[in-house]
């Protein structure tokens, strides 16, 4: 605090996964990464229906057991938000992604205010 952020950001790596298959690769590495893990929107890359459903859930599943050995290690956070694309198995995978953490917090906006209009 007070300091150049400079020395900081040189230790921050990223890497970004646009297929399951790319997170399965990133998330299962045999030499996890040494530092924290930020893992933002976690879940978006399961939702390429070009991938069947049964392998989907195949790579989600070591992905979670990825994401725990990451965690035996150093602090692993996932956030993520729902996404239209997976349907009910966005619930599914959550479900078993929430089982999985040490801790969940979860967030929801206040329903929109409702507005009656009238007309003349």
């Amino acid at each position: 605090l007070g300091g150049s952020p400079y020395p900081a950001l040189r230790r921050v790596m990223s890497a970004r996964a646009f297929t399951c298959y790319q997170m399965h690769a990133l998330v299962c590495a045999p030499e996890p990464p040494e530092q924290p893990v930020l893992a933002l929107d976690f879940l978006a890359t399961f939702a390429d229906e070009a991938v069947p459903v049964g392998e989907r859930t195949r790579l989600f599943g070591d992905c979670v057991e990825g994401l725990r050995r990451m965690a035996s290690r150093q602090p692993v956070l996932v956030w993520d938000t729902q996404h239209s694309g997976l349907g009910d198995l966005w619930a599914r995978l959550l479900g078993r992604l929430e089982a999985a953490a040490d801790v969940n917090w979860a967030w929801s906006a206040p329903p929109p205010s409702v507005r009656q209009l009238e007309l003349f």
